[in-house]
């Protein structure tokens, strides 16, 4: 283990199968280690040794771990991993799939966030899924009133009052559907309180971050969408142009060739669907109020929308 400089580990919760490759060539060893094996393994190794991993849970964690010592930390997509694993999926074959992989001319990796990152990602995180639990209070709430033959107008302001909303049909509520809706009525308030809160601190980050304060310059850009990409971790120069920068999003026409003809298709939608979707929101914003400016940009974008439709131009 002394003489390796090159490390390839399938990280798991507890087991972890590690494949070490040493100096010029002399051959390889394999080691399968619990937690505090492979934590320590990162003392062990001879300064700057490189450690290959896969892309998953944990992963940012076990890369500062290595990094905070010294080492290069190289994470893999699994789907770039997965094609070259042979025979049954086991531990052992995952870390020569990495082995592999890692060798794979052009290879790209996955950034190993900060713990600052990852704070960011969590309130992302939490407010996604309190919006999705929104969404099904509200549709459920329709779902059940609808039954009773009183139909809430479209606008999530209307369900807020449900209250008052359900004494205009006094005639058609039963007392357990009043307590049902007042029980789901409380739900929403707590929810979307919980959601200010999660946007109040977003916020912040948003004010405070220079990545952030300089993404939101751009038009319709605002603090979530900021934060994302924040807590994306991309790193500084990881993109040429803005266009690589798309075409990591997953926001550049797909093509197909063959017998030198080209064929030109939908976006790729690879990459990050959360910044994706985030940014074509923010151009359907943007989109919206260049109908009343003169400037270049809005007079270009207007004319696009003429030529490809607003959902096009959007993109």
């Amino acid at each position: 283990m002394k003489d390796a400089t090159i490390v390839y580990a399938d990280i798991a919760k507890n087991v972890f199968e590690v494949l070490f490759a040493k100096r010029r060539g002399r051959g390889e060893s394999r080691q399968t280690m619990n937690r505090r094996q492979f934590e320590g393994l990162a003392e062990r190794l001879p300064s700057g040794s490189s450690i290959y991993i896969e892309a998953c849970g944990s992963m940012h964690y076990w890369g500062r771990v290595f990094q905070r010592k010294g080492h290069k930390v190289y994470a893999i997509a699994p789907q770039h991993v997965r094609p070259y694993r042979q025979g049954q999926k086991s531990d052992c074959n995952d870390a020569v799939a990495i082995r592999e992989a890692s060798k794979r001319e052009g290879q790209r990796f996955v950034a190993i966030k900060t713990t600052g990152e990852q704070d960011v990602q969590l309130l992302l995180r939490v407010r996604e899924r309190l919006v999705q639990q929104r969404t099904q209070v509200v549709n459920q709430a329709r779902g059940f009133l609808l039954e009773y033959g009183v139909v809430i107008p479209v606008g999530i302001h209307h369900v807020r009052r449900l209250s008052s909303l359900l004494e205009a049909h006094r005639d058609k509520a039963t007392h357990a559907l009043v307590e049902v809706i007042e029980l789901i009525q409380r739900e929403l308030l707590d929810l979307e309180e919980r959601i200010k809160s999660c946007d109040r601190k977003i916020g912040v980050v948003a004010r405070l971050n220079p990545v952030a304060k300089k993404v939101q310059q751009v038009c319709g850009v605002g603090p979530i969408t900021a934060a994302s990409i924040v807590a994306k971790g991309y790193k500084k120069n990881e993109f040429k142009n803005g266009r690589e920068f798309s075409a990591a999003l997953g926001l550049v026409p797909s093509h197909t060739g063959s017998g030198g003809k080209v064929k030109i298709g939908h976006i790729t939608k690879c990459g990050d669907r959360t910044i994706r979707s985030l940014l074509v929101q923010g151009a359907h914003c943007a989109l919206q109020h260049c109908k009343k400016k003169q400037d270049s940009t809005s007079l270009w974008a207007r004319s696009l929308m003429e030529r490809k439709g607003r959902k096009l131009a959007a993109v």
